[in-house]
């Protein structure tokens, strides 16, 4: 089940990672292209994490409500600590990535705010959306923050990464909101489309 899971990631990044790089295609400096690299792994991630927490597609919806309103109710569990370090790659790569990412709570926000979307979406498929798990994502934004600044501060290459910029804000959702689009409505569609040709 995972490995085919792996495989579906692998197979999509071929088509995310194409569309990622050639979002700022013009600029052509050493810093902008690690930008760039960054931002299609980002990318990549952001796709993974879609289906690793079995967000709904436009093939594959059917909602009802569960909900999860205590948190830590058997303590903390091997999925608690799954869930800080599923959302840890977030934290790390967007202070890297952006200045206006750079204070812990702008990070701690986006960790939070893309985990509500995420429980949000969980009802589409059926899912439980857990407060718990809305917490220990946060908390895993937040450790990829403090390996970031650690980076920052000490490992002179890390701040090449660096877009710059107020635009930075909306070249974040743009990322975010393609890679959702790709994994909930692209993806679905090329499957179906390639089983009609089997």
């Amino acid at each position: 089940m995972l490995s085919g899971e792996l495989q579906e990631i692998a197979l999509a990044a071929c088509g995310l990672l194409p569309v990622c790089l050639g979002m700022q295609c013009a600029q052509s400096t050493r810093e902008r292209r690690a930008h760039r690299m960054l931002c299609a792994l980002t990318a990549v991630y952001l796709f993974a994490l879609f289906s690793v927490t079995g967000l709904p597609t436009v093939t594959d919806f059917h909602p009802h409500v569960h909900l999860s309103l205590v948190p830590f109710a058997d303590g903390i569990s091997p999925l608690t600590i799954a869930n800080v370090l599923l959302f840890l790659p977030l934290g790390l790569a967007a202070p890297l990535l952006y200045e206006s990412m750079r204070p812990a709570w702008a990070t701690a926000a986006a960790g939070f705010s893309l985990s509500l979307f995420v429980e949000i979406a969980q009802m589409g498929a059926g899912r439980v959306s857990d407060v718990e798990d809305l917490l220990a994502n946060t908390a895993g934004a937040l450790l990829g923050w403090g390996i970031a600044a650690l980076l920052r501060r000490y490992v002179p290459a890390a701040r090449r990464f660096s877009g710059g910029g107020e635009a930075c804000v909306c070249e974040a959702m743009f990322l975010a909101v393609v890679s959702f689009l790709y994994y909930a409505v692209a993806w679905p569609l090329i499957g179906l489309a390639l089983g009609c040709l089997r």
